[in-house]
């Protein structure tokens, strides 16, 4: 969900009145539906599993949390519906919450009670570290692979477009197209910030103005964005899918590690 933090950000906040240095805090406010989907469907999904078992929630928790994606990929990149959006990132918590709670308890039930809390829990918690980082680095590399392919012609296209000079053109589209987006990810005005401050200076402040408006930079970056994040997100889809199956492959019922062996002692 990191990209889509950079999504609010970087284009989606701009464009509806808030200042770069807003943005920061009130992405992190419109994330909060995600988060009070997982914090109202975890305990749930763990109860569940108590009763019937880890294999049935937890890959239903996979299947929403594709499903969340794909919706998300439907999405424009200028005014999608708040509300929509909203919906969508609950919907994500919620599948999250499903999964997470069943998958941590199959696990835990699964080891003798000696090693819950150490090699169990530390191996756990390492892979998913490990997968997490592995797999922000590789789906921000493919979107920003994507994304830096377009915003320099779009950038030209656009600033000559709006009537800046050749000159001014030529050095926007001369930014790399990752500081134009971490720019506006740290809450910095990117035209301001990562132009030369001798370019700044010399320009009319018709231009300068016009760079530092919440309509040009997120105009530039909206569309060629979205061409990656939906690739980003459909490649995500494809590793969710196959963790459902694995998630579905795993042992049906309920198991407790030292019920079974009281079980197999009594059955001796």
């Amino acid at each position: 969900m990191f990209l889509i933090t950079i999504w609010l950000q970087g284009i989606y906040l701009p464009l509806h009145g808030f200042s770069y240095t807003e943005t920061p805090f009130w992405a992190g406010i419109y994330m909060l539906p995600m988060l009070v989907g997982t914090v109202v469907m975890a305990p749930i999904g763990g109860s569940l599993t108590d009763k019937y078992g880890a294999r049935i929630i937890a890959t239903v928790g996979m299947v929403i949390i594709a499903i969340s994606l794909y919706l998300l990929t439907l999405l424009p990149p200028y005014n999608f519906n708040l509300v929509e959006f909203e919906s969508i990132l609950f919907l994500n918590g919620v599948g999250n919450g499903l999964f997470a709670s069943p998958n941590t308890a199959s696990i835990m039930n699964a080891l003798p009670p000696r090693d819950r809390g150490g090699a169990g829990n530390g191996m756990r918690q390492t892979l998913s570290n490990v997968g997490s980082t592995i797999s922000m680095a590789m789906f921000f590399t493919i979107a920003m692979s994507v994304f830096s392919q377009y915003v320099p012609i779009r950038i030209h296209n656009i600033a000559l477009s709006y009537g800046l000079p050749t000159g001014i053109a030529d050095a926007l589209a001369s930014i790399p197209a990752s500081s134009l987006l971490f720019a506006t990810f740290l809450g910095m005005d990117p035209p301001a910030s990562v132009l030369p401050n001798s370019t700044v200076n010399n320009l009319p402040a018709s231009v300068v103005r016009l760079l530092d408006s919440n309509t040009f930079l997120p105009s530039v970056l909206g569309p060629p964005f979205m061409m990656g994040l939906r690739f980003s997100l459909y490649i995500s889809i494809v590793f969710v899918a196959i963790g459902a199956v694995l998630s579905y492959m795993r042992g049906g019922g309920r198991y407790v590690y030292e019920e079974s062996i009281r079980e197999g002692a009594y059955a001796s």
